[in-house]
């Protein structure tokens, strides 16, 4: 019945939601996630209520972030996408800014990675 703390994860190229909660970044036009591409939602207002309401937040990361992530993962042979990455490297950058995590944190790795 206890609902955990969410948090959304953007780049600094697409970042709707994560900005309400992290202004630490410089914008860009676009990002090495390139996968993540949607400008808005029709749910954003509720996505950001259930961050609130969670406890979480939001991070934005940058394509440095992301590719640090990327490469650590890879050298532990858990390949994913960039947009997997950014999951982590949001989870360390949390842990830059003193943010109090959980013992326990489900970190999605998601997507393929597909050499250009």
């Amino acid at each position: 019945k206890k609902l955990p703390p969410l948090h959304a994860v953007q780049t600094t190229a697409i970042n709707f939601i994560s900005r309400q909660f992290d202004k630490d970044f410089i914008p860009t036009k676009k990002s090495i996630a390139d996968a993540l591409v949607a400008k808005t939602t029709s749910l954003k207002s509720k996505a950001i209520g259930f961050i609130k309401k969670s406890g979480g937040s939001g991070w934005v990361v940058s394509d440095r972030e992301i590719m640090t992530a990327w490469e650590y993962l890879k050298e532990n042979e858990i390949v994913t996408s960039f947009e997997g990455a950014a999951s982590l490297a949001a989870i360390w950058k949390s842990k830059e800014k003193s943010w109090k995590l959980r013992e326990r944190i489900i970190c999605l790795l998601t997507g393929k990675y597909y050499k250009s």
